[in-house]
């Protein structure tokens, strides 16, 4: 139900692969699916993809575009939480065409607690 096609700001090949699976996500996945683009690793000294040109990608696209650093925590979580919030409004696009259709909830997931084991 949707896809984050990623790219790293440090390799220029990842960013032309970008068309690449968008096709292949549209194809295998329907043109609705709910797509964001990524450019991560902007904490690295050597960029070759700039800001402006992920964003022109993702407005030719129609997506949201977001750039994240993993190492220092930027954007990663805001990554997940709007492709569910994508997701969840196409979803409640499509019940309110066909209110007969199967309801479909996201839930943040849980945490389980570990069970202790008996070892001696």
């Amino acid at each position: 139900m949707g896809i984050i096609l990623s790219y790293s700001v440090t390799d220029r090949e990842s960013f032309e692969n970008i068309e690449t699976w968008v096709k292949f996500a549209n194809e295998h996945g329907g043109a609705n699916t709910c797509k964001i683009l990524v450019g991560s690793k902007t904490d690295m000294p050597d960029r070759v993809v700039g800001t402006e040109e992920g964003k022109r990608l993702a407005d030719l696209y129609g997506i949201t575009f977001f750039e994240t650093s993993a190492k220092k925590g930027v954007n990663v979580s805001d990554v997940f939480e709007s492709i569910a919030r994508e997701i969840e409004q196409s979803i409640q696009r499509r019940n309110s065409v066909n209110p007969q259709a199967a309801k479909v909830q996201l839930h943040a997931r849980q945490r389980i607690k570990k069970k202790k084991s008996g070892c001696c």
